[in-house]
């Protein structure tokens, strides 16, 4: 059972790396590609290719178990295909290459790979083309944005000719391995092969870490264009959006068009760079395409004076008929570009096949980040809409997969659409990687109820279309964890992501620290000095309720982070949410004002939600007004917080009309937030209109789980119910069920009061519910329940004698055991013998005394 669990949810071996194993076949053999097959035996994988052993694979391998593979593999293929090599090409040649090569950024990179192209294609078999060859691709790798997984075939073609070059030329290429591990996520590779580099070397300063020194070393007199992208990519992975800017002004201050420094800025994942960046994007991949592609002038002429830029009128006009394309034919302008593109890359190292997925990367995940910001940032479905309506209609590709995609999330968004649709849009994606699958689960979350073994179906399918690269080990992780609910897997998984990438996934290692009560273990990360700002914030966090930490250690040490980083807004929304935990309002006001009043240059919403902390701080201490005060000026940003502690205000300054305004107002934004309608009704059961209380959890986008109301609203109805009269609280509960919400989820509003109890109006509630047929049975039993701890079992039991009929009583059983009323079996079914199946009760009888 075990075995067949994991084979189930067992990941492939890394594809990237398949791809590179029928890439260099095709390129030895000349040769049409196929696809490599891996199957799992034993405990290993083996790969084969058109039928012949390629190798084996560990479960979880590593970047060296791959290139060993793939270098084994080349010496095969190359065996029975050999290829001779010489120096043939000129010093002319070389130094117009390593020219192009010196300004790193795409188009030169590409344009020194396609002068390679056209001196292999013209025979020229030089050990230095394909070393000129390899450095390019590894460049590209770095400089590819793919958030949708549709670019795979760039780090693969990179791969394939890393092992080429290393076993043809004797070069170990050691750099550009570092630079490919990296990229693909092989992290802690990456970092380790460094080592062996020049102390100097751009490429190790920037595997290790070392930003200062890899940042004095891109500005030096022998400052390289590689070692200032590098610097730039750094900043990006450690969310430094300040410093990048600065970096950008005054290292590319007139290249902000450029597509590689846009992935950078990308890379930073801010809200800002999410709501710009994408909108332009995509006209800017169509510009490059044209000049690629020979319909515009090339980035040289560009970069001259304006004088010299246009050479006609009609040139004019194509850039900017390029520039203001309108969205409905965004797409349509894209594939005639791709297709001028695709004849002029021959190959055999810059073909047609790499370069589209290169634009394809940039194109689709500009789509992907756009659209996921109007429906997960600014939650809206009004512009999720909207959006939607530009994508256009493509019969099929990418694009078809994209727009069936984004619509029915839209369509989710807007509460048009439907679990059965989503199931379809997930099997019928066939271009994409993990990333959308895994946000159409999310939406899919929306619709399914605790437990639905729908969760696990969508999960294994995701997870047969993943492999075991770094991130993918994350996903699953996460799924392992969330929805599979196996700890064991879990475990496994998060010691498998730290062999490979412990430094991008301290996260997980601090959760898996946290989660296995390892708090000698947290307090040694905490002083490791390994950790990013944002790690240590998180260890903290883990430690605030550790038993034996005091409360003035956890402030210390919050302290400590500020003063290393007064800047940082994560650790102060850390620190103030503590100080909201332990009622130390005052002192989060202040080092929340001291955090605005630095004027940080954040790039999102962190001001906002900075004055909304300080409203927030405010209405703990009852400071009603000084709290509308705070929060007024903010309102207008519709962020959520801002509008729902608005309504709470304005509701404490009985201002009420104003306040219910401001909840519809909310709920009118974001449709399906489920605390803006908890907000509406708590507004409206502080004011006795049940009626309208009961109406705000009508009309959800999504229906309303038995989460929802067990988690969130149940807690809240006895927060407000608990100090008002039986009267009014079972006018409110009633209410509710007038207005046909499921007796399951009404059940979950009785259970806070059983539990802090108030056994009577428990039972006044849940006796007020029904199902039919056997479910009613689950109603009687809490009832039951709440009646026994009100009265004693001996009028409990008579209770419920009266309210089960004969012919029900053995199948009761079933019920009876699983809600854990074991003395039932025997009391209530007293003669199982004079009923159907008799057997069954007593099995149920034997169960029950195996339990206790």
């Amino acid at each position: 059972m075990r075995e067949w669990l994991l084979s189930a949810y067992r990941l492939q071996p890394d594809k990237r790396f398949l791809r590179a194993v029928a890439i260099i076949h095709g390129f030895l053999s000349g040769q049409k590609t196929e696809a490599a097959v891996s199957k799992f035996t034993g405990n290993q994988w083996t790969i084969s290719y058109k039928g012949v052993t390629v190798g084996t694979l560990p479960e979880y391998s590593d970047f060296p178990d791959c290139m060993k593979l793939l270098e084994d593999w080349t010496r095969a293929v190359s065996q029975k295909h050999p290829m001779k090599l010489s120096p043939t090409i000129s010093d002319k040649d070389k130094v117009e290459i390593e020219n192009h090569l010196h300004w790193f950024i795409v188009p030169y990179a590409t344009i020194a790979v396609d002068l390679v192209d056209k001196l292999w294609n013209k025979g020229k078999r030089d050990p230095a083309l394909l070393i000129c060859a390899t450095r390019t691709l590894a460049q590209i790798s770095m400089q590819t944005l793919d958030r949708l997984e549709i670019a795979d075939i760039v780090p693969a073609k990179a791969l394939a000719f890393l092992a080429v070059t290393r076993v043809l030329t004797q070069d170990s290429m050691t750099r550009e391995e570092v630079l490919l591990s990296k990229v693909m996520g092989y992290s802690k590779h990456a970092e380790a092969l460094a080592g062996s580099l020049d102390p100097d070397d751009a490429v190790r300063l920037y595997a290790v870490r070392d930003d200062k020194k890899l940042a004095r070393r891109a500005l030096g007199e022998e400052g390289t264009e590689e070692a200032k992208y590098l610097y730039l990519l750094r900043l990006a992975q450690e969310k430094r959006p300040k410093h990048m800017r600065q970096w950008l002004d005054k290292v590319y201050p007139d290249s902000d068009l450029s597509l590689p420094l846009i992935k950078a800025q990308l890379d930073l994942k801010t809200f800002s760079s999410n709501t710009s960046l994408p909108r332009v994007l995509p006209r800017l991949v169509i510009l490059s395409l044209a000049q690629d592609a020979g319909l515009l002038p090339s980035l040289e002429k560009l970069k001259k004076s304006p004088k010299e830029i246009i050479s006609s009128p009609e040139e004019l006009a194509t850039i900017l008929a390029t520039v203001y394309v309108p969205d409905s034919t965004l797409y349509d302008n894209f594939e005639t570009g791709l297709k001028a593109l695709g004849a002029t890359c021959p190959g055999p190292f810059l073909d047609s096949e790499l370069y589209q997925a290169y634009y394809q990367g940039y194109f689709f995940s500009a789509l992907y980040i756009q659209g996921l910001h109007y429906l997960d940032s600014l939650s809206s479905s009004e512009a999720a809409k909207r959006f939607a309506e530009t994508l256009g209609d493509s019969p099929k590709g990418i694009a078809a997969d994209f727009q069936t995609f984004y619509r029915n999330l839209a369509q989710s968004k807007a509460g048009r659409g439907n679990l059965a649709s989503l199931e379809r849009n997930l099997q019928s994606l066939t271009h994409f990687g993990a990333p959308p699958m895994m946000r159409i689960l999310t939406e899919q979350l929306k619709y399914f109820q605790y437990g639905d073994p729908g969760v696990l179906r969508t999960s294994k399918f995701i997870v047969s279309r993943m492999d075991s690269r770094p991130t993918h080990r994350r996903r699953l992780l996460y799924l392992a964890g969330k929805h599979l609910l196996d700890l064991k897997m879990t475990e496994t998984l998060c010691e498998k992501l730290e062999e490979v990438a412990p430094y991008e996934n301290q996260d997980i290692v601090i959760w898996h620290a946290g989660l296995t009560g390892r708090q000698d273990l947290l307090l040694k990360l905490l002083r490791s000095g390994s950790l990013k700002p944002d790690s240590q914030v998180k260890v903290v966090q883990k430690l605030e309720d550790k038993e034996g930490i005091a409360k003035d250690f956890i402030k210390k040490e919050y302290q400590r982070l500020i003063t290393e980083d007064p800047d940082s807004w994560p650790v102060r929304n850390a620190y103030r949410k503590y100080l909201k935990k332990i009622g130390e309002h005052e002192t989060a006001i202040l080092t929340l004002q001291d955090w605005l009043s630095r004027k940080v240059a954040t790039g999102g919403l962190e001001h906002i939600f900075a004055q909304n902390a300080i409203a927030d701080a405010y209405y703990e201490e009852g400071q009603y007004e000084k709290a509308w005060e705070t929060i007024q000026p903010v309102v207008s940003s519709y962020q959520a917080w801002s509008m729902h502690l608005a309504a709470q205000v304005l509701e404490k300054l009985e201002r009420h009309e104003d306040a219910l305004n401001m909840a519809k107002a909310l709920i009118h934004r974001y449709p399906d937030n489920i605390s803006s309608r908890i907000l509406l009704a708590e507004l409206n059961w502080n004011q006795g209109a049940y009626d309208e209380a009961a109406k705000a959890f009508k009309n959800t986008p999504q229906p309303l789980s038995i989460e929802d109301w067990q988690f969130k609203i149940g807690p809240k109805f006895y927060e407000l119910f608990s100090k008002r009269t039986k009267e009014e609280t079972m006018a409110a509960f009633l209410e509710l069920k007038k207005h046909g919400f499921k007796h399951f989820s009404l059940s979950r509003l009785a259970f806070p009061f059983h539990k802090a109890g108030n056994h009577e109006l428990a039972f006044e509630m849940a006796s007020r519910l029904q199902g039919r047929g056997m479910t009613q049975l689950i109603f009687l039993l809490s009832s039951y329940r709440y009646l026994k701890a009100m009265k004693g079992k001996e009028q409990a039991l008579n209770w419920l004698r009266a309210k089960i009929p004969p012919k029900f009583l053995n199948p009761a059983s079933i019920m009876i055991y699983r809600q854990k009323e074991y003395d039932l079996l025997w009391d209530l079914i007293q003669e199982p013998e004079k009923g159907s199946h008799p057997d069954f009760v007593w099995l149920m009888r034997a169960a029950s005394s195996l339990k206790q």
